[in-house]
């Protein structure tokens, strides 16, 4: 699903309750909650029920994959009906 080197941003509607067998606490009590909803770099995949780690300011951060999302490089950029005339040009 990820890959080393993706852009990613760790989506503010997870579910940051579900990861199983972390022992530590919330993640909304923890200092990796500054960086939900921005995007981010994958720096690393780990087999540690597989933890994508990204490497921010000196500190390597573990997050579950269902928390994290590719950003969606149109939003903002084209309505909805422009994105659909041009998915319709190109027959997606």
């Amino acid at each position: 699903m990820f890959k080393k080197g993706d852009i990613v941003i760790v989506d503010p509607n997870s579910n940051f309750r579900i990861w199983p067998g972390l022992d530590c606490e919330p993640l909304e009590e923890s200092a990796m909650f500054q960086y939900v909803g921005k995007p981010l770099a994958i720096t690393n995949i780990v087999n540690c029920n597989g933890a994508v780690t990204i490497q921010l300011e000196g500190s390597a951060w573990s997050w579950n994959p269902l928390w994290l999302k590719k950003p969606d490089i149109t939003e903002g950029v084209l309505t909805k009906a422009e994105l659909k005339r041009i998915n319709a040009l190109n027959h997606v």
